[in-house]
């Protein structure tokens, strides 16, 4: 960091290019700040050296951390709490209402949230949200499962599971 050679007037570019997009006071992706340096701040990415957005999360780190708050890939004002990714998609849940995964997905895709495997986050949510079909989720409460069904359920599977000892899903009674 010591190395970087970046001009007073590159930097108070950037910090005003900082300013304007967290002045709704929400985090945003560093890759957001990528692109709207590409184009208004390309000076400061020219003195930096700096040629993706990883690069660039390091650097405006380093340079005001006394200003903004960084979780990579995400950056905030100070005094805004930073959601993981994980969080963000379960606060989507908890306040949008929708319960499709096609929406929930779109919602990721629109917050440059990378999801590789949807089936790990879903499950990832056990303790809010069930897979309800390869559509829908339901949150937990509303599956109508009680304490007496899950005893059921849970003797069921274990006299199954007693003479078999190892069975697919699918083929469970």
């Amino acid at each position: 960091a010591d190395n970087l050679n970046v001009s007073e007037f590159a930097k108070r570019g950037m910090l005003l290019s900082l300013r304007k997009l967290t002045n709704d006071r929400t985090q945003h992706n560093i890759s957001e700040l990528f692109d709207y340096a590409k184009i208004h701040n390309n000076d400061f990415l020219y003195d930096a050296k700096i040629s993706n957005s990883h690069q660039l999360f390091s650097v405006v780190s380093f340079f005001f951390a006394n200003e903004f708050t960084f979780m990579r890939p995400y950056f905030a004002c100070n005094g805004i709490r930073i959601l993981s990714a994980d969080d963000q998609l379960k606060k989507y849940l908890a306040t949008s209402g929708n319960r499709s995964i096609r929406a929930l997905l779109d919602y990721a895709k629109a917050k440059k949230i990378t999801v590789d495997n949807i089936v790990r986050i879903l499950t990832s949510f056990n303790d809010l949200y069930y897979i309800l079909d390869k559509e829908y989720i339901i949150p937990k409460q509303d599956t109508g499962i009680n304490e007496f069904c899950r005893q059921q359920l849970v003797r069921t599977l274990s006299k199954e599971l007693m003479s078999k000892r190892c069975i697919a899903i699918r083929d469970l009674e």
